[in-house]
């Protein structure tokens, strides 16, 4: 199995807010944020390395399914495209960003419903 760890590199990236426990950073188009197979340097991984000297661990999608993908197949797909020709296409959407806000929507439904913190007892 491919190891890569990531090393600090002077990479220039566009900080809005920092603080001893967070970092919040615009992310440009076209730069990777874990290293992964074909892409081992130059990801923002290696940029806040550098910027910061430590970083606590980097969960995420760096862990679960994310992990699995990355280890069996080197990448991660986060974005789907159905389509049978060029004139044919479903928009493409991003997996894990959709998976959210459909959760949050039945969060939100629950609580207005005020189901989500109570029982309904069925009388028999």
């Amino acid at each position: 199995m491919l190891k890569l760890e990531a090393k600090p590199e002077d990479i220039k990236i566009n900080i809005i807010y920092e603080d001893e426990d967070i970092i919040v950073l615009s992310k440009p188009a076209g730069i990777v944020v874990h290293p992964s197979p074909g892409h081992p340097a130059k990801t923002i991984v290696n940029a806040l390395l550098f910027h910061t000297k430590f970083l606590s661990d980097i969960g995420g999608g760096a862990t679960g399914n994310n992990l699995l993908d990355r280890i069996i197949f080197g990448e991660i797909t986060d974005f789907l495209d159905f389509g049978i020709n060029s004139k044919l296409r479903w928009p493409a959407f991003n997996i894990a960003d959709s998976c959210v806000v459909i959760g949050f929507f039945i969060l939100a439904l629950l609580v207005v419903k005020g189901d989500l913190y109570t029982t309904k007892l069925i009388k028999e």
